[in-house]
């Protein structure tokens, strides 16, 4: 259309020495140019370009008439065209498609000022033949731009195809967003891609690809823009797209002179059918958004809303399986320590209680006997038992706190949870010297007071079973991990045999006897409960004299 147009202008400057020629289309109501003579002066150059409204008389006889217009003696202030005083006589050839009027043929002339019936005859003739082709051209171009639309179309599905198909790997709402932006400004002239969502207040920037043409606007930008800002608050508000072929100057501040943005179009999105945001293209260059553009970037913000529904149903069911492992965890935990009490009831509980039969039966044949020091020494017996049997049920009830006591979580600084573990292990064995060894430690996520639970057990622990002469080697220490952190004490103690490592973290399991290391056999059991509640394992290895090393994840949040 370009090459035809710069003929026919080409050929009135031929055909009518000393005249100027203009080719204007009607967007919407107003007429503007597509193609001016080079001869045309920089004043009324800029005039044209700000648009003819439709009220301009000479357009408005053009329309009225629905035929050439020939006006002599032209009158610029009548006319309501600033800087065409030079000419004459204008005239108007209109152009039609589809049975209207789309576009128009200008000619001025500056001498002289009346049109005769050679010049007339000249521009009708002329006119007819670039109207005819124009409309040939336009039915070529328009066939053109279905093909291209289909093609775009094609395009945007099969890169959401891949999208799609990506989803299985990622859940990310933002990660899925900046995928779709890269693919709609793959196939859109140079730009960049801002995808808004309200919050506090103002527009919040959260997925962003390419930058905006001026440092201080991004900037600006990245600090929040007002709710009321056209360019989102038009499609958040309607839940309709916004295309702008001239970016509206003023309505925000991508608007101000530093800008390199001239088109933009601003698309809202939807996740089980409630707007998050709005998705805005912005080119560096003057474009007229075409139905092919249109129906690529409606294609992609309706595609983009469906993988957003498919992440977040994925993240429901990620969520909804963690939750279902970690209570399957707990049953089965629930189920050992079950067992584990139930052995207790049958076996250890009953050995205290034999006892406090026997040797009270036995205190009281002593004093019918007349024998009181021998039953002070069965009562002292009897005394231990009831103390052994009130330690075991202690136990218990904090081991069951340990399941059932509510969770605030929080970020916990371990280094301080450590600190005080150490305090308490010193307060613990005040006669055993401790060489600790603490790493840098880092904050996670948890409830508090159950981590200090755990991180007190550990080292406490591990005191105990490093008693002796020589000072207790204690090494506390994390590690990053994909997804997780993990936390070790190590001691140079007694160690354990391996083949009963599982017996280890079960409530009143213990690999030593009370004579040797007094205790209940929960420790570990307690430690076990706490960091299955927050999601995490616990690990052992160790060797007979060569100590033993304890650990637990957590998962980062």
């Amino acid at each position: 259309m370009e090459d035809l147009t710069r003929l026919a202008l080409h050929a009135l400057r031929e055909i009518l020495p000393g005249s100027t020629a203009g080719f204007y289309e009607r967007r919407g109501e107003s007429w503007w140019p597509r193609l001016l003579d080079d001869r045309i002066s920089d004043d009324l150059r800029g005039r044209l370009e700000q648009g003819l409204a439709p009220e301009t008389p000479v357009m408005a006889q053009m329309i009225a008439q629905q035929a050439p217009v020939f006006i002599d003696d032209w009158d610029e202030a009548e006319q309501d065209i600033a800087h065409t005083a030079e000419f004459q006589a204008v005239a108007l050839y209109p152009v039609g498609q589809g049975g209207e009027i789309v576009a128009a043929l200008a000619v001025g002339l500056e001498a002289p000022g009346r049109w005769d019936a050679r010049s007339r005859g000249l521009v009708e003739a002329l006119g007819r033949s670039f109207a005819l082709l124009h409309e040939r051209v336009a039915a070529a171009e328009e066939l053109q731009c279905q093909r291209l639309e289909a093609q775009r179309q094609v395009q945007v599905l099969s890169a959401f195809a891949q999208l799609a198909r990506h989803l299985l790997r990622e859940t990310d709402r933002y990660a899925l967003i900046r995928q779709a932006q890269q693919i709609v400004l793959s196939l859109l002239p140079r730009g960049c891609a801002v995808y808004w969502e309200p919050e506090g207040g103002l527009w919040r920037i959260r997925a962003q690809t390419g930058q905006f043409g001026h440092e201080d606007i991004q900037q600006a930008a990245s600090a929040g823009l007002p709710l009321d800002m056209a360019l989102l608050a038009g499609p958040w508000a309607t839940g309709e797209a916004l295309y702008q072929d001239r970016y509206a100057a003023g309505t925000d501040i991508a608007a101000a002179p530093q800008s390199q943005m001239q088109t933009a179009a601003s698309l809202p999105l939807k996740v089980g059918g409630q707007l998050i945001g709005v998705f805005v293209v912005g080119l560096f260059e003057q474009r007229t958004w075409t139905q092919a553009d249109r129906t690529m970037l409606d294609t992609a913000a309706q595609s983009l809303s469906l993988a957003l529904e498919r992440a977040q149903g994925a993240l429901a069911l990620a969520d909804r399986t963690a939750e279902l492992e970690r209570a399957n965890r707990d049953l089965q935990t629930s189920n050992e320590e079950l067992e584990a009490f139930t052995y207790s009831a049958s076996h250890d509980l009953r050995a205290p209680v034999r006892h406090v039969q026997g040797f009270a039966e036995m205190a009281q044949r002593a004093l019918d006997k007349d024998q009181p020091g021998k039953a002070r020494e069965y009562l002292g017996v009897v005394t231990g038992a009831a103390d052994r049997m009130t330690a075991m049920i202690d136990a218990m009830l904090v081991l069951s706190r340990a399941g059932r006591t509510e969770m605030r979580t929080q970020s916990v600084p371990l280094a301080a949870l450590t600190q005080r573990a150490q305090q308490d292990a010193r307060m613990e064995f005040p006669d055993q010297a401790v060489e600790w060894d603490v790493g840098d430690l880092p904050a996670v996520q948890g409830d508090p007071v159950s981590l200090q639970q755990v991180m007190t057990n550990l080292l406490s622990n591990a005191v105990k079973y490093s008693q002796g002469p020589a000072p207790a080697r204690v090494r506390v220490w994390a590690e990053d991990r994909p997804g997780e952190v993990a936390v070790f004490v190590q001691d140079h103690g007694v160690g354990y045999d391996p083949r009963y490592a599982r017996k280890l973290f079960g409530a009143f399991q213990r690999l030593h006897t009370q004579a040797e290391f007094p205790g209940t056999g929960i420790g570990l059991a307690t430690v076990r409960r706490i960091v299955s509640r927050h999601g995490g394992q616990v690990t052992a290895q160790g060797e007979p004299g060569a100590g033993a090393t304890f650990g637990f994840t957590l998962p980062r949040p």
